[in-house]
Order: C-alpha cells, then structure tokens, then sequence
C-alpha cells in the first residue's frame, strides 16, 4: 500500500515482513561507525553528533545545522553507495525546540 493504494510488487520483502529489520541492519551496517570517523572532537569538545536508529526509522544529532547537514549528505552517500536512497519527503532537519515526530513520539525540548 502507497497512499491507500494497492501497488503489485515483483520484487523486495513484504511491509512488516519478519526479514525486513534484519535486511536493513545489514545494510545500514557500519554508519555509526563512519558518521564517529566523520565527526572527531574538536580541542576537546564533542560536535553532539549522535545517530539513533531502529530498524530504517533514525535521527541524527548535531551542535549546529551546518553539521547537521553534512552528516545527512555522508549518509546519502552512505546509503547511495548500497543502492537505496534517502526518502527525502520524509526527511526533516529541524531544531529540537520545534521538535520531531519519531516512532509514534514527539519529541522537543521545552523548558
């Protein structure tokens, strides 16, 4: 289903297949690991780049917008490098007082 519609497949693993989160932990396998490379201390201080994720759904962290960004272009390369892409409709770079919807969450920062 796309948008209440009904779309035949010939290829790919079913929504909600049993196989599907184990698919993406393969294929995601190793961000962590390259956006830490990417993003080292700085006279000691920590960019605050962090990557949260479960399954596809993740969030990746930063001090500023700037770092923000470049972390989610080293994840499309990541990403194009193994054939998928980022779904860029679903994509929102925003700051944590405007708050983000995640796995059925809001999350913000409030005082």
């Amino acid at each position: 289903m796309e948008e209440m519609n009904y779309i035949n497949t010939e290829e790919g693993t079913p929504q909600g297949g049993i196989i599907s989160p184990i698919l993406c932990n393969i294929a995601l396998n190793g961000l962590e690991e390259l956006i830490r490379k990417a993003n080292p201390l700085k006279k000691g201080i920590s960019p605050g780049v962090h990557v949260i994720r479960y399954a596809d759904d993740m969030i990746i962290t930063g001090k500023t917008q700037d770092i923000v960004i470049k972390n989610k272009n080293i994840l499309k390369e990541f990403l194009e490098y193994r054939g998928l892409e980022l779904n860029e409709k679903k994509t929102l770079v925003t700051h944590i007082k405007d708050g983000f919807d995640f796995l059925g969450f809001n999350v913000r920062r409030m005082k």
